[in-house]
């Protein structure tokens, strides 16, 4: 029955780590998302179909698979961060689908077709009518613990090895069970077992080593990294510079005149702001030019606080200190629930988002969300938002999506200002800008 729980326990736990770390190497989204999930149901199957062709399953098998389970998570970790290095594609840059779609099909591969053959193999060791039904409960009972256990704890405070090698001291130790079972009198073997569990609280200082060192082979000059519930969090350092990615795309850069352009363009098109909600972009740049205007207060909505926790540590301290302005409001929550249920209004709304690249990301660039944005507009509100583009050619694709934007815009707002260059600024309000 441990064995079952162990396998439900490091499946789930396994296919969460991989999915975050190949997130965080192809700047996943949905599809890269649907790719590793079929992969893992895929080689699931296989491997449960190799079981099904083993003449006898025995116990020690099953040991052996679960110790080799306890190494192989860490090692697939290792291979997802150096599989840019491999593949010759410097950090910040896309992969192409091709290696992409390899890459999420492949590397799930060991783990998940042996995670499978154990299950099979483990459910035939059991004995009665129900045994079928007995392993799947005590399979999904390891599953639904490992996930809640990972959610709320180790997603928080332990970094992606320390996790695995937590995982791997489990499935040790249910492997040094399996072992004993059969032969109880052998007492000798019982005093390693019960080491290993202190084993795997040594072995946190060793997985974070792992986890900085391979991480450099990703960042040449990585000053900072740290992983939350809702990605991981990079920040680089060159001379002066500091540059933050999310999940491996850039999210801003310090010595950058962007947030000049997506702070000035709504605030100089506004007559008297005096209140301001900016989602998203504050640490990046963007409160330290709102507050170069003679505002009154600014709300600032950020999803992840570690991005703030992360900006008090790594920004110049003049940067950093525009959090600690009086005229400031830092509100930790989802930008589009925050603006659902605000009871407050403001002159000017900003979104300084990422692309829509993904659905958690889509939705703010909808005719539902500028619905939203506008109930909470004062009388002569302007709302703006920005979106990549080029000065000189437009893609097909580039154009349906600048286009997208700027007509749901137009089924909410009568006035719409289209700013053009590398990077789009759109204008919204109901007065003529």
């Amino acid at each position: 029955m441990l064995a079952l729980f162990a396998i439900g326990f490091t499946a789930v736990i396994g296919q969460v780590l991989l999915m975050r770390e190949l997130a965080a190497t192809f700047y996943g989204n949905e599809l890269l998302f649907g790719l590793i999930l079929a992969a893992w149901l895929a080689w699931g199957a296989a491997g449960s179909a190799v079981a099904a062709r083993w003449r006898q399953a025995r116990p020690r098998t099953v040991a052996v698979g679960l110790a080799l389970a306890a190494l192989l998570l860490p090692a697939q970790l290792a291979l997802v961060r150096g599989v840019r290095s491999l593949l010759g594609v410097p950090p910040g840059a896309f992969v192409e689908l091709a290696p992409m779609v390899a890459a999420a099909t492949l590397i799930p591969a060991p783990l998940c077709g042996l995670l499978g053959l154990l299950f099979a193999f483990t459910a035939r060791l059991l004995a009665g009518p129900d045994a079928g039904a007995r392993a799947y409960l005590w399979e999904s009972g390891g599953s639904v613990i490992g996930g809640a256990l990972f959610s709320f704890v180790l997603v928080r405070y332990l970094d992606p090895f320390q996790t695995a090698l937590l995982v791997g001291s489990l499935d040790l130790v249910t492997a040094g069970l399996l072992c004993l079972k059969r032969k109880p009198g052998t007492w000798i073997l019982k005093l390693p077992l019960a080491c290993l569990l202190l084993l795997a609280l040594a072995a946190l200082p060793l997985g974070h080593a792992l986890h900085t060192a391979t991480l450099s082979w990703q960042w040449s000059d990585l000053a900072f990294a740290t992983d939350s519930p809702y990605g991981r969090l990079t920040v680089v350092a060159r001379d002066s510079q500091r540059a933050f990615f999310e999940n491996g795309l850039l999210a801003f850069e310090t010595q950058s005149t962007f947030p000049e352009e997506v702070v000035h363009f709504p605030l100089l098109t506004h007559p008297a702001p005096r209140t301001v909600l900016l989602v998203g972009g504050g640490v990046g740049g963007d409160l330290q030019e709102v507050l170069r205007h003679p505002v009154e207060e600014v709300v600032y909505v950020d999803l992840d606080p570690a991005v703030i926790r992360a900006a008090r540590d790594h920004l110049p301290p003049t940067e950093a200190a525009v959090l600690d302005d009086p005229r400031v409001q830092l509100i930790l929550t989802d930008g589009r629930r925050y603006v659902q249920t605000t009871d407050q209004t403001f002159d000017v709304v900003i979104l300084d988002l990422p692309e829509p690249s993904t659905g958690a990301l889509n939705r703010f660039y909808t005719v539902e969300f500028f619905v939203e944005a506008r109930a909470i507009l004062n009388p002569d509100g302007v709302f703006s938002l920005g979106l990549p583009s080029a000065e000189n050619y437009w893609s097909p694709e580039l154009a349906r999506r600048n286009g997208s934007v700027y007509w749901a815009l137009r089924e909410v707002f009568p006035q719409v200002l289209a700013l053009p260059g590398e990077h789009n600024f759109f204008l919204a309000s109901d007065r003529p800008l």
